[in-house]
């Protein structure tokens, strides 16, 4: 997160006022400038009661705090009632926040130990925190996930959500139209609208981040077909990117580490590092160097515009039917002018994925874009002649 928080703007105002309240006490006082820890310590817990009681009552305790969530220790930004399929690294997340007056947060699944929420500087920077659940510790059906918050002071805060999860493969196609679809998030905090007579999805204002991943689907073998739009709104920084994410395999890691820190996915997107439509593969664990291929057709776009993006990728398979890694091609056009016949290919042979099972995701790196419908459809094309563009990039260790 680059922006201020409200928790942080909150803490410089706490600041302020205890040394206002400090200096008004020397100045009336004289012998209040001898040095007294004592009144020092209760002067500032009169002053951080007071505070927290305001702030509580603006809604801005918690850096996700919405207005209607009272003064809970914990509030869960995503915690869907249902997650579709996981595989390999690919976890069932939710995402919550914490208030400054919580010690400690913990989670237990399904009646199993108790652990501490994951936090971290990128994905999960505090308040912030993300549970991440892989599919072995899922039951299919119902899970129960119990939460519980310890203040400095006062008693301790339980929440418990009960969910469904399902091993059932993925059928396809599906049309997620983000109406009603349950907004299933790897990372960030995102958000529904409605824009006319359509519902929209993005990051919610102000909560721009790194590599914000949304879930479309749960995971999968076969080969796909991604079709959506996209508005580009805003950037704070010079870095941002947004687009669609074909193949994403999760975040590799070693075990009991959480936030995770690795990445594994195809990805096609507008992405100004290399300044323009950007094709890749890229896979990265804790333990080794990020490795990636890309190629990029430079472009400029233009804020408001809203643009479509249509990606396909599958699996490769040698003469003897054997996985030989996986091929994506993506295309793009400016919404009002004609869907071009070209395409920007690339496959992973010089940065090969896992084989295994990947769902479908929107992606959005430090800027305001919003996504229209989603639809994912079967794919039967096996093979595509790849002719590789000479701007291809390409690192490995």
């Amino acid at each position: 997160m680059r922006r201020i928080s409200q928790s942080h703007k909150a803490t410089e105002q706490k600041s302020f006022l205890f040394s206002m309240l400090t200096k008004r006490a020397s100045a009336s006082n004289p012998k209040s400038q001898i040095p007294n820890q004592k009144s020092k310590v209760v002067l500032g817990m009169v002053v951080a009661v007071g505070l927290f009681a305001a702030i509580n009552r603006a809604g801005q305790t918690h850096y996700w705090r919405h207005p209607h969530t009272g003064e809970s220790l914990i509030d869960l930004v995503h915690a869907p009632k249902y997650y579709a399929r996981r595989s390999g690294d690919l976890t069932a997340n939710v995402i919550g926040s914490t208030s400054w007056l919580s010690q400690t947060t913990e989670y237990r699944l399904n009646a199993g130990d108790w652990r501490a929420v994951g936090h971290d500087d990128q994905r999960a920077r505090r308040p912030m925190f993300v549970i991440e659940m892989a599919d072995a510790e899922l039951n299919a059906g119902e899970n129960r996930l119990e939460l519980r918050a310890t203040p400095y002071w006062g008693p301790v805060e339980s929440q418990h959500t009960v969910f469904q999860y399902s091993r059932q493969p993925v059928r396809l196609p599906v049309t997620v139209d983000w109406r009603h679809t349950p907004l299933d998030a790897s990372n960030g905090y995102w958000q529904r609208f409605r824009e006319g007579n359509a519902w929209r999805v993005r990051v919610r204002p102000g909560y721009e981040g790194y590599d914000w991943v949304l879930n479309v689907t749960g995971a999968f073998a076969e080969g796909r077909r991604v079709k959506t739009d996209m508005v580009f709104r805003s950037s704070e920084t010079k870095g941002y990117g947004f687009g669609t994410l074909p193949l994403w395999g999760g975040m590799p890691d070693e075990p009991q580490v959480s936030p995770r820190r690795g990445w594994n996915f195809a990805i096609t997107w507008y992405w100004t590092k290399p300044g323009g439509w950007s094709t890749e593969f890229s896979y990265f664990h804790p333990r080794d160097k990020n490795r990636f291929v890309r190629d990029v057709r430079p472009a400029k776009i233009e804020p408001g515009q809203k643009y479509h993006l249509v990606s396909e990728a599958w699996p490769r398979h040698d003469a003897q039917g054997q996985h030989a890694g996986f091929q994506q091609r993506m295309r793009w056009w400016p919404a009002g002018s004609r869907e071009p016949n070209d395409w920007l290919t690339l496959d992973d042979r010089e940065c090969p994925l896992p084989e295994g099972e990947y769902a479908v995701a929107l992606v959005a790196l430090r800027c305001q874009v919003d996504f229209g419908p989603v639809t994912v459809s079967p794919l039967e094309v096996e093979q595509v002649v790849l002719n590789k563009p000479a701007n291809s990039q390409v690192q490995a260790p």
